[in-house]
């Protein structure tokens, strides 16, 4: 079996389509049906890191089971699960939206410290300029004007 037709093999089990692959293992469009032999160290990675329960002994050389067992994995890994998501959008969109609201909640904190900061900054500016106009001779020595 060549590396293309593992990729389509694995493409058929996860129930995705070809786009949906090379979008999660940020190849570019039409990458795995051009794909003449098996591909850079690079890419390579890339299909791995996006499917992480994917065997890189039976993807390089097809020997071997599909995926790895569920310890080598890490059985609460949430990156792939080990059968096919029925729905993997949904997952995604779930995932993204989870990602978004902590983004936006980190966002309003920054916000928040941010115009604590500008208000201390302010009545320090504020005080300096009292000292400096209340009392002008306050640092020159004793007779000097």
């Amino acid at each position: 079996m060549t590396f293309r037709e593992r990729i389509n093999e694995l493409i058929s089990w996860l129930k995705i389509s070809r786009a949906e692959f090379e979008r999660r293992a940020g190849l570019s469009n039409g990458y795995t049906r051009n794909l003449g032999g098996v591909p850079g160290a690079e890419k390579l990675e890339a299909i791995l890191r996006a499917f992480p329960a994917v065997s890189r002994d039976w993807l390089l050389t097809g020997e071997g089971e599909m995926l790895k067992n569920s310890t080598e994995i890490g059985i609460n890994s949430p990156v792939v699960p080990v059968a096919p998501d029925p729905s993997p959008e949904v997952d995604i969109t779930s995932r993204l939206l989870a990602l978004v609201e902590s983004q936006q909640k980190t966002i309003s904190e920054q916000a928040a410290t941010i115009s604590r900061q500008a208000a201390t900054i302010e009545k320090l500016a504020e005080g300096s300029k009292k000292v400096s106009v209340e009392a002008p001779g306050i640092l020159a020595p004793a007779g000097v004007d």
